[in-house]
């Protein structure tokens, strides 16, 4: 499951801080190209890309909750005395089925997270500009994807992982190029992750083609072998 706003979290300076602190980290794991590897969902990131423009839509809620959006799809089969009487009971103005469904659709992704939403957006804008974000064309998912991750990443093989810079020695030396990555590409996630956790510290892979990878030799070949000498046996 996704993680989302907590909707009956009491409002009070403490939770108000605490959501724009957890707004101004998922900024920084943008800034810092480390991601939480958490799973929100992407109408999470079209909240805080749109702002007080999000308009939710049963499309979207369908996206994030299958069931809800169900249950509310349900209510376009009521007839007109069906939906009169739920109106009645929920103590609503007359209207339509769509009108009802979008009303429920807003109150459940806006309304019951509203103080939560606007804490949140405030942390994340202290770690981000939105006009700059606007100006990069960046959509919800690809927020959700530099923000959460993937779960499939380490599958993808080091040399797409990463930008790879090899000494002059190596890229010299094709068989050893090809023995290293040989073994390399066919390494296992969890060998992978040890390996990432000793060359970076960290288990987390970055997002592909974000990060360096440098390969040194760990001796220097010698130019020229006039320079070596062998040792000599002396007779007296």
């Amino acid at each position: 499951g996704a993680l989302w706003i907590k909707a009956d979290l009491p409002e009070s300076r403490t939770n108000r801080t605490r959501y724009r602190y957890i707004g101004w980290l998922l900024a920084q794991s943008i800034c810092n190209r480390c991601s939480v590897q958490a799973p929100f969902p992407q109408i999470l990131f079209a909240k805080l890309l749109e702002g007080p423009r999000f308009e939710p839509t049963l499309s979207s809620l369908q996206d994030f909750d299958p069931a809800a959006a169900s249950s509310l799809e349900n209510v376009k089969r009521l007839s007109a005395v069906e939906l009169s009487g739920m109106l009645e009971m929920e103590e609503l103005a007359d209207m339509s089925h769509d009108e009802y469904i979008a009303l429920k659709v807003k109150e459940y992704l806006v309304d019951s997270v509203e103080w939560q939403a606007e804490a949140l957006l405030c942390g994340w804008s202290m770690g981000l500009d939105g006009l700059d974000i606007a100006t990069w064309l960046i959509t919800p998912a690809d927020l959700q994807e530099a923000v959460c991750g993937t779960s499939s990443i380490l599958d993808t093989p080091l040399r797409k992982l990463f930008r790879v810079v090899s000494d002059d020695e190596l890229l010299g030396c094709q068989p050893l190029q090809d023995a290293l990555w040989k073994v390399l590409d066919r390494m296992e996630s969890t060998k992978k992750a040890q390996l990432l956790m000793f060359v970076t510290g960290t288990e987390r892979p970055p997002l592909p083609g974000t990060e360096v990878l440098r390969i040194e030799m760990p001796f220097f070949a010698p130019v020229s072998y006039t320079h070596l000498t062998l040792p000599t046996k002396r007779i007296v």
